[in-house]
């Protein structure tokens, strides 16, 4: 009896499946990729929010930030100190002066991030994703033991855009950043491709 009960919803249930909303079906790492390779540009605020174990504290810093596509991400901190970061393919510069210190290539992996090439972090992380185009979440866990002795999971959320990474780092400190993209965002082209 049970048996033909279920056989008997497993049409009405497919063909609910086929109809709902494509919003309301899960997004793949193809489409997520798509969705956030489309910005050119983008200009905005940020929180940085960093909780540092051994101290048992969280600093919070703020600021606005510029990010160009497969070219760098700019930090400009303006509370509680003044300070200006790029991280680009070379890695990390702080007031126009390479840092050297850049664990498992940091600088690397948030620029990937930020370019929504998560297809090119896949050979380092394992991925999986949850939601939709307007809401979606990714968790990032490392593959290679090099990285998983600095970061155990990266997870990223957003919508069009992406709005917020956590870096839980391996030591137990996490960090964490908001991004409130203004207005300015910018469609990518072909001719702003990498």
């Amino acid at each position: 009896m049970i048996y033909s009960m279920l056989m008997a919803l497993r049409l009405p249930l497919l063909l609910a499946m086929l109809v709902l909303p494509l919003s309301a079906q899960a997004m793949s790492l193809d489409e997520l990729n798509a969705q956030l390779s489309q910005t050119a540009k983008l200009s905005g605020r940020f929180v940085q929010e960093r909780y540092l174990k051994d101290l048992d504290t969280t600093l919070e810093s703020h600021g606005r930030f510029d990010y160009v596509r497969g070219k760098e991400v700019h930090w400009h901190l303006e509370k509680p100190v003044e300070e200006e970061l790029t991280l680009d393919k070379q890695g990390i510069h702080r007031d126009g002066q390479p840092i050297d210190d850049d664990p498992s290539g940091v600088a690397r992996l948030i620029l990937q991030l930020m370019d929504g090439n998560l297809q090119a972090l896949d050979d380092r992380f394992r991925i999986s994703l949850e939601g939709d185009k307007d809401a979606w979440q990714a968790l990032l866990i490392p593959r290679q033991p090099g990285l998983a002795n600095y970061i155990d999971a990266v997870r990223l959320s957003g919508g069009r855009l992406l709005d917020r990474v956590q870096m839980n780092m391996h030591d137990g400190d996490r960090l964490t950043v908001l991004l409130d993209a203004e207005s300015t965002a910018a469609k990518a082209t072909d001719a702003d491709a990498p």
